[in-house]
């Protein structure tokens, strides 16, 4: 139901809202108006605003009449409300009665108090319907416009209407029952939302996320976007992130790429120290614990959809972790299912760093559409490195490692090498010394790909990409994984 057109009394407020509004003090709204004027309600603050002073105009009128008539009988059929509980959640629908000829055939109401009472009342009831209602946790809020760019199975609590692609919206409170929506709001924030999932804006560069799972994308306009959930406040500081909140306040926040500010608020009276965290690294926020970290994230490939959880139904990866234990390590392994190919993304700590196949070859097929895990450069250097792949059933895994300098031994011992070559970058033109640049000032690193047949489910342990003795420093490998057919029976 489309809101009505606008045709203005004297140019100014639209004349089909005075008649829904009239009707609605009247009593004697149609089904279609009522599904109109909820409609009008929820998109037009000014329409709210008149509504509640008409009502406390006719109440005022009906007062003065009351009095003058000293007829001061309240009608059972009509509607009670009682500030006090905030029980009214919706519009009243009184019962209907013909429509008034003069005041002096109107119910009137008892006092003056009761009048004030019953107006206050009803704007508070509109305030909770529309989603305006006041939180605990939020000491202002301000409804914000934002344009939905996609939905995919969308379903919204029931006192929301469906959304489609293209509306723009002006809301406070938002409910997703289930589905996806990603939808940019006017301070240059675009949101990927997955249900179920309840926020609160508090303006358009700050929101409350009671529970729910969300991914942002913030361009300059939007920096220092603030989520803040029961036990954390996550500030953008310029980046792409992920925040998963549950219902008893455990938070989860993951970094795709810049940086954002985070701290508990366990203690509201005395705020916690910040903690950056950079591209590639994740925490666990929970009530009365230091930050934790992630140390596996699943991502998808397509869309900006994420999880901590170590494995969904029929994954061939089912969990990847490493041996780090040093506290400030926070990097986390990334598991893209189907994700690898050409432009897919090695590290988790290098966001524009990519897989490329050879100067005028194609991406070999072999690892087209391969489990993708997104290892960290940082490890590099860690000569105790181990990284433990744990896989549902038999497998192909591979290994991409700079070609330039002499494999690890657990490579060479454990993996065949195959004639598949891919490029690795770009870098910076400075910063690898022995690889020259390419005519457009850019470095490409040279990798062999090895692989392994694992014929069973269970777990299997790769090592450091160091080489102890080796001149120059290897590169950290990337990791790649394949269904593959258990061996027949001979």
């Amino acid at each position: 139901m489309t809101s009505p057109q606008q045709t203005s009394v004297d140019g100014g407020f639209p004349t089909a809202w005075m008649e829904l509004f009239h009707a609605y003090i009247d009593q004697t709204l149609t089904s279609d108006q009522w599904a109109t004027l909820e409609t009008v309600l929820r998109e037009h603050p000014e329409a709210r605003r008149t509504l509640v002073d008409l009502l406390a105009l006719d109440s005022a009128l009906q007062s003065d009449h009351a009095f003058c008539e000293d007829n001061t009988t309240l009608s059972e059929s009509e509607p009670k409300f009682d500030l006090s509980t905030q029980a009214v959640v919706a519009l009243p629908k009184t019962k209907a009665i013909a429509p008034r000829e003069s005041l002096a055939r109107t119910t009137v109401w008892r006092r003056t108090s009761t009048i004030v009472l019953a107006v206050a009342s009803l704007a508070a009831s509109l305030v909770i319907w529309l989603g305006w209602g006041a939180n605990n946790n939020i000491t202002s809020t301000d409804a914000v416009w934002l344009e939905v760019l996609e939905v995919n199975d969308l379903r919204l609590s029931s006192a929301l209407p469906a959304w489609n692609a293209g509306e723009r919206l002006q809301l406070t409170n938002l409910k997703i029952d289930s589905g996806e929506v990603d939808v940019k709001l006017d301070s240059g924030v675009t949101l990927s939302l997955e249900g179920p999932f309840h926020a609160q804006f508090e303006n358009s560069g700050s929101m409350q996320l009671f529970h729910g799972k969300m991914s942002a994308e913030v361009d300059e306009k939007g920096k220092g976007f603030t989520v803040r959930t029961a036990t954390s406040e996550v500030v953008d500081l310029g980046t792409r992130f992920g925040i998963s909140a549950k219902a008893d306040g455990e938070t989860d926040v993951v970094v795709f790429e810049g940086e954002v500010k985070v701290r508990r608020k366990n203690n509201p009276a005395k705020p916690e120290k910040w903690t950056t965290l950079k591209s590639g690294e994740a925490v666990r926020v929970a009530k009365q614990k230091e930050l934790q970290r992630l140390a596996r994230v699943r991502l998808s490939k397509n869309k900006r959809l994420w999880s901590s959880q170590s494995s969904s139904p029929n994954s061939l990866v089912v969990d990847v972790e490493d041996n780090a234990t040093e506290p400030e390590f926070l990097h986390y392994l990334g598991v893209v299912p189907q994700g690898m190919g050409g432009d897919s993304q090695p590290y988790s700590d290098r966001p524009n760093v990519r897989w490329h196949p050879m100067a005028g070859e194609s991406f070999p097929a072999q690892l087209e559409s391969t489990d993708l895990i997104r290892t960290f450069l940082a490890d590099r250097g860690d000569r105790d490195l181990e990284i433990r792949l744990q896989v549902s059933r038999p497998c192909i895994v591979y290994i991409l490692i700079d070609d330039r300098h002499t494999p690890p031994q657990w490579l060479e011992r454990e993996f065949l090498q195959t004639d598949m070559r891919l490029r690795l970058g770009p870098w910076p033109a400075n910063s690898m010394k022995d690889t020259p640049a390419d005519p457009d000032g850019r470095v490409f690193i040279p990798c062999s790909v090895w692989k392994c047949y694992v014929d069973r489910a269970g777990t299997f342990v790769l090592g450091s990409p160091v080489v102890k003795g080796s001149k120059g420093q290897n590169l950290m490998y990337g990791i790649a994984v394949a269904s593959a057919e258990p061996d027949p029976i001979p």
